[in-house]
């Protein structure tokens, strides 16, 4: 078996067992059924459309469903003024499922009036020439039909969240600006582009089956698309971001691309091509391209496939103090489980000990299914808490113990598997702060980047002891004058000639818990999360609006007056400085390595932090 096989193999098994974020599971469920009732029946739009008619405001009025009836005018009116008195008496929950029917008409009472009026019998003929809206999403829908094109005055058109496989645009009517087709499973454009109205200026394909070989370069091929001003093909399998540069670089009216969500959108210089390409672009991922992201993008016109995901543990604080012992090294830091990053099993053997790899290094990982719990049995005597995400032990006293007097799971053979995602170790502080982690995929698979902000991530801290050696003791003779004081990390770091051996003796899981991530938007470092020991947030962290990376912690004690009015200056001409939590807490976000950004564009929404501080 190749390797290219063997890596297939054990990727797939990857995602067999990974956890898919909430939207995505939920997106993930949806089409699985609608796949299985396309696969049995053939719904049209036409019918679809029909049917959408007959459960609204006008289905008691159209003659093709009350043949029974002689319609007149007389008939119409009487049975309005009834429909009338009925919507008067409805309560709140009747009124809002009114509205849902009628949605795709905008005024249905109004509509409804003006074809009584106008018409001795209201039928489908005029219907097809006053309707300029038809939204049909999640009705099944799996062949547009030419008989839509009857309805030739609409001008828009939304198809979400039904079974298309393919659309022809000579089925379009002729007078459409507005097509909206996300979350259906297109897989090519070239039937699409074929005939497709010439006025079309929004073209939305999210969601779909596009990849590299989707026609895409038709776009610039088709005259009909000059006066395109919106496109999105967000959350497709587009890998190579030429594809994209090839099909819309003749769409010339082009004000807004929506990339984000294809493994070509996490690469490092995705957002800098995509502004050297398009300069009259005003809108990248629905976000405004504003004038300083123009002057900062480098001079790239072709992505290098470059991608690396990061994680940066922004702070950690409310940690209680470790205990002093003598001559042991303790320190703090995070782990990561990243599935479908992992390398090889046999590739991992061969790796070296990535206990810490600081700044710009790739690290490896070992093999754990992320978004469960914490196997019980392979804790022993410690039991997982759903209300803190906290490991405890069952030994422990129940009036306030002590995090570290938890049960030691050092195991010198599990740590010599353990390839998990670290950050640096740190020493205690009463805030403690990591440098980033960047991880590259292997085989430089960018579906497995993008898949992974698709997917949920068990994060833990570990608290570690370490043994010094009769070598390194010696070397911080001088260094401490109190045989008793704590050592830490920093203490304990030997020069290059002294490179003594390090013995790990404890291992503690402090916290454990899980982020359910999402795409990251070019114009965001990462998407951030805050957990707390705190029963209002649990074991999921909170999905954090804003940058935690920008809030400023202080301690609380007894300050001079000048070091109160320092601070009251750098307060008010900076940001608002922050107490430090009396609960454990863990500050953490997950991005791509992107250019670096010189201005924070969104403020923080502080409603959970204010609230467990």
């Amino acid at each position: 078996m190749s390797v290219e096989e063997e890596f297939r193999l054990y990727h797939q098994t990857r995602y067999d067992n990974l956890a898919w974020s909430s939207e995505e599971k939920s997106y993930r469920q949806s089409r699985r059924y609608r796949e299985d009732v396309s696969s049995k029946y053939t719904l049209l739009a036409t019918s679809s459309l029909l049917l959408k008619y007959k459960k609204s405001i006008l289905g008691n009025y159209l003659d093709v469903f009350n043949e029974q009836q002689k319609q007149d005018k007389d008939l119409n009116e009487n049975k309005f003024g009834i429909t009338l008195w009925e919507l008067q008496r409805c309560n709140e929950k009747d009124a809002k499922a009114f509205q849902k029917r009628n949605s795709m008409f905008g005024d249905g009472v109004e509509v409804l009036r003006s074809a009584i009026r106008e018409c001795e019998v209201v039928n489908l003929k005029y219907l097809k020439k006053i309707t300029t809206t038809v939204a049909l999403p999640g009705c099944y829908i799996n062949l547009v039909d030419v008989d839509l094109k009857k309805f030739s005055n609409v001008g828009v058109l939304v198809l979400t969240s039904n079974c298309l496989k393919d659309i022809e645009g000579s089925c379009l009517p002729s007078k459409l600006l507005y097509l909206e087709l996300y979350d259906n499973f297109i897989s090519s454009i070239r039937n699409l582009v074929d005939g497709i109205p010439k006025h079309l200026m929004y073209l939305g394909l999210g969601r779909n089956r596009l990849n590299d070989d989707s026609c895409l370069h038709l776009f610039s091929q088709n005259s009909n698309f000059k006066r395109l001003q919106n496109l999105d093909l967000s959350d497709n399998d587009i890998c190579r971001l030429q594809e994209v540069l090839s099909g819309a670089a003749g769409l010339k009216s082009l004000k807004s691309l929506a990339l984000e969500g294809n493994p070509c959108a996490v690469t490092v210089n995705y957002s800098n091509v995509i502004f050297n390409n398009f300069p009259q672009l005003k809108y990248l991922d629905n976000v405004e391209i504003l004038d300083f992201d123009r002057t900062d993008a480098k001079p790239v016109h072709d992505d290098d496939g470059e991608a690396k995901l990061t994680f940066t543990c922004y702070r950690i604080m409310g940690l209680p103090k470790p205990p002093l012992k003598t001559n042991v090294a303790s320190s703090i830091h995070v782990e990561v489980e990243l599935p479908l990053l992992e390398p090889l099993p046999a590739a991992a053997e061969e790796a070296p000990d990535a206990d810490q790899v600081p700044g710009d290094v790739t690290q490896k990982s070992d093999k754990k299914n992320v978004g469960q719990e914490p196997d019980k049995s392979s804790r022993g005597s410690k039991t997982f808490s759903k209300k803190s995400g906290k490991l405890n032990s069952k030994s422990k006293s129940v009036n306030n113990p002590s995090p570290y007097s938890q049960r030691n799971e050092y195991n010198v053979t599990e740590e010599k598997n353990n390839l998990l995602f670290k950050s640096e170790r740190m020493p205690w502080r009463s805030i403690i702060e990591f440098p980033p982690v960047f991880v590259e995929s292997p085989q430089k698979d960018l579906v497995s980047i993008r898949d992974t902000f698709r997917s949920i991530v068990n994060v833990r801290v570990v608290y570690t002891e370490s043994l010094l050696t009769s070598k390194h003791k010696k070397s911080l003779i001088g260094k401490k004058s109190n045989k008793r004081e704590r050592i830490t990390v920093e203490d304990a770091a030997p020069t290059a000639e002294e490179a003594p051996e390090e013995i790990i003796s404890t291992k503690i899981t402090l916290a454990s818990f899980f982020c359910d991530l999402r795409s990251v938007n070019w114009s965001d470092e990462a998407v951030d999360f805050y957990w707390a020991d705190h029963s209002i947030i649990g074991t999921e962290a909170v999905r954090v609006n804003g940058c935690l990376k920008e809030i400023q912690y202080a301690e609380a004690g007894n300050k001079s007056k000048q070091q109160k009015q320092a601070e009251s200056e750098i307060s008010s001409s900076i940001t608002r400085v922050n107490r430090i939590p009396n609960v454990f807490t863990c500050q953490i976000g997950f991005g791509l390595k992107r250019r670096s950004q010189t201005q924070v564009r969104y403020s923080l929404d502080k409603s959970i932090t204010d609230s467990i501080m």
